[in-house]
């Protein structure tokens, strides 16, 4: 046995008018109210009012998608496993505790226990805590959640879950704590097919102490995976009844190409509606039309076109509506990249009925490594584009960021809104971050993190080289809004994550491109999306595994 560090991370957070951080590559975030008019001094009514964003913006692409948010901290996963614990605290003339949270993770980097205690008449009073059990390669198989009462801890919920010889989940049950002891509340259950492709999904409930059929899926993957009938059905105490039926079929290189849905009418499959893809020869896709049965024929609903520059990167995508036998503009977005393929400008524009109105621009710098040194918010709220706010970031010779300066423009300067610095040790491991505020011409601490880390004795140590692949359990799950996916592979290979709903549409893909070999793990904020049942699916060149998460708010 050897001894390794482990991390213990102390955190002190409180609740800020705007909290900017790093953001890199993420979706455009919210205005708030007027948290940094306030800071700035302005006038809410005036014409330099300053929009603040949380978070910055890219590219608003393909649809509507979660909220994205980065950590700002870096995660060491150790042979040992980890401890970090999170002391969070609020300013009051002095640091006030409030939270105290501790997460445990094994070796593998998987999260075995989560604590919260909150601070009440001047002690930690236990607030939640959620305890997770793993098998050998690493899929969860048991989600113990219980609440505190301030000593104690009370069972709440628990969940099981259980695997085929090839990792695919088979069934997944959720037990609810009533009256002082364990009962079922409801299940799935998973079939694959000889290659490892889902079959079928049936859910089921607990009513009056037998198992009982609620709805199903059946998928009818093609040789390679891909789904090309998803039939879902709901029992009627008796039998299956049809309900919908979604048809999908792909070109010759692969790319989806239509994508039809039917209800269950009777005894007979009605038309619902048609989404139709178009590619260019280098399969970008150009063109996604919406389509509704209407009077016997298709009629359209809505589109999306895409242009692209001559490297391949996208330059316009317009949305339109069909409104009285003709096209009428939504919006457009326009892109412009430099020789390296960075975006170096987003401008978004909306048709008045006339002409098309500016309404926002984002524009990006990058030094010679490509690292993202500056973007500058433009609004069009006087009818042309004017400066709202500017982000700021150096980074020292490793790469790492070590300071992020938010401005707002106050015409004819910016004026400082806030900063985040950042300190790293030898290894690239964050330190500290400490966040300050403009006030009175002078920086004001507001909220600092501090990393300290010391020994722990190893308990295994971790396979560098994967012999499967392998897509593990979210987690937390159930979630709100954010939880994590880990998934292993044995090769590098080209893969998608995406994440579905109920009725096996796409709501985001999480990662599509080539992915080197070892484990990986990507978050996933659903703060935009409805709570409900979710599905998140891996293909890794010929592996497929599908998992389900609940997200609950």
């Amino acid at each position: 046995m050897k001894a390794l560090p482990f991390l213990i991370a102390i955190l002190f957070i409180t609740t800020l008018a705007v909290h900017s951080q790093p953001k890199m590559n993420t979706q455009r975030g919210t205005p708030t109210d007027s948290g940094l008019e306030k800071i700035l001094g302005l006038n809410p009514n005036g014409k330099n009012v300053i929009s603040a964003y949380s978070t910055r913006l890219d590219s608003v692409k393909r649809k509507p998608q979660a909220h994205q948010t980065q950590i700002h901290t870096k995660k060491t996963v150790l042979a040992a496993g980890e401890i970090v614990v999170t002391l969070i605290q609020t300013w009051n003339n002095g640091w006030v505790n409030s939270e105290l949270d501790s997460s445990t993770n094994n070796s593998r980097g998987e999260p075995t226990e989560y604590v919260k205690r909150t601070w009440w008449n001047s002690e930690w009073m236990k607030y939640f805590r959620t305890v997770s059990a793993y098998d050998a390669d690493g899929n969860i198989t048991t989600f113990l959640y219980q609440t505190g009462d301030g000593a104690s801890w009370l069972n709440n919920y628990q969940q099981f879950y259980t695997y085929d010889g090839n990792g695919h989940e088979t069934t997944y049950f959720l037990q609810n704590w009533i009256g002082g002891v364990w009962v079922n509340s409801y299940m799935d259950i998973y079939t694959y097919s000889a290659g490892g492709y889902p079959t079928s999904f049936l859910c089921q409930s607990w009513v009056n102490g037998a198992w009982t059929n609620v709805y199903r899926y059946t998928y009818a993957p093609d040789v390679i995976g891909r789904d090309t009938n998803i039939l879902y059905q709901t029992w009627n105490d008796k039998v299956w009844e049809n309900s919908t039926l979604e048809s999908i079929t792909f070109d010759a290189q692969g790319n989806e190409i239509r994508d039809s849905t039917q209800g269950w009418s009777g005894d007979t499959w009605t038309n619902s509606t048609l989404t139709s893809y178009t590619y260019d020869a280098s399969g970008h896709l150009m063109n996604t039309l919406n389509q509704n049965w209407s009077g016997g024929v298709w009629t359209n609903n809505t589109q999306f076109t895409s242009t692209y520059d001559a490297n391949g990167n996208e330059a316009s995508y317009l949305f339109q509506q069909w409104k009285d036998n003709t096209w009428l503009n939504g919006w457009l977005f326009n892109y412009t990249h430099d020789g390296m393929g960075h975006e170096t400008s987003a401008l978004k524009q909306y048709w008045n009925g006339f002409e098309w109105i500016q309404d926002y621009k984002y524009i990006y710098t990058y030094d010679a490594n490509g690292l993202e040194t500056s973007y500058i918010l433009q609004e069009g709220w006087t009818g042309k584009l004017e400066n709202a706010l500017q982000h700021t970031y150096t980074y020292d010779a490793s790469g790492n960021c070590t300071n992020d300066l938010c401005q707002g423009w106050n015409d004819p300067v910016w004026v400082n809104a806030n900063q985040t610095d950042y300190t790293y040790d030898a290894n690239g491991n964050l330190t500290s971050d400490l966040y300050q505020m403009w006030q009175g011409g002078v920086w004001v601490n507001n909220t600092q993190d501090l990393y300290t880390y010391q020994p722990l004795t190893a308990v295994r140590e971790t396979p560098h080289f994967p012999h499967r692949f392998q897509l593990s359990q979210n987690y937390p799950n159930p979630f709100n809004p954010s939880t994590q996916i880990k998934y292993t592979l044995a090769k590098s290979v080209n893969l998608s994550l995406e994440v579905y709903d109920v009725l096996g549409r796409v709501v985001e893909t999480l990662v599509n491109g080539k992915i080197e070999p070892g484990e990986h793990a990507i978050s996933w904020n659903a703060l935009n999306i409805p709570s409900g049942v979710y599905y998140y699916r891996l293909r890794a060149g010929d592996f497929v595994q599908t998992k389900k998460m609940v997200l609950m708010k």
